[in-house]
């Protein structure tokens, strides 16, 4: 799919907003049915790992973002947006990549979430100091494509889970599938 995408842009130029959005929800709702309310709550158990992650995301992540961008001697446009991508919160596909490695997805997802609802403050305070430009980051609009695109589907997922268990185990086979399929047309 990517290699498709770089040689024929054209190839996607199908797949809008609407889709980018609705193939999100989906693959959260995957994920909704691949974790359980108890792999949650035994995350939530431990809240420090929790803010450890997220604030890895913001320290790790922007520092080496600004020692790549000065060691490439990157211009300042392109350091500006490696510097962007380095102080955003994590996503979707790191949940994925959490869930096909094996991983703990449910403090992936709520690590995402956290750092999520960080980058309001995070996110312009890091490129003001990183890259001298400021970003504004609109909270209520993330918070409302927060609750759209990764809380909403993902509950649905884990009530289904919780009221039809074997048949979210035989759909649950696929859902990973499913996933990469999203995250290859999104990317």
């Amino acid at each position: 799919g990517a290699v498709l995408a770089v040689l024929q842009p054209a190839a996607f130029s199908w797949f809008s907003k609407e889709l980018l959005v609705g193939t999100l929800c989906v693959i959260m709702l995957c994920m909704g049915l691949s974790t359980s309310a108890e792999e949650f709550k035994a995350v939530v158990e431990r809240p420090g790992i929790i803010l450890f992650g997220a604030g890895a995301q913001f320290t790790i992540m922007p520092l080496l973002g600004a020692v790549l961008g000065r060691f490439a001697r990157l211009d300042s446009a392109l350091t500006a947006g490696l510097l962007l991508v380095a102080t955003a919160p994590g996503g979707t596909a790191s949940n994925l990549v959490c869930l096909l490695g094996g991983a703990n997805v449910a403090l992936s997802i709520l690590m995402t979430l956290a750092s999520t609802c960080a980058s309001v403050v995070a996110t312009p305070l890091l490129m003001t100091l990183l890259a001298g430009q400021r970003v504004a980051v609109d909270g209520v609009a993330l918070l409302g494509s927060t609750l759209q695109v990764v809380m909403a589907p993902l509950l649905i997922g884990a009530a289904l889970r919780r009221v039809a268990p074997r048949a979210v185990d035989r759909v649950a086979r696929v859902t990973p599938l499913l996933s990469v399929i999203g995250v290859t047309l999104i990317c």
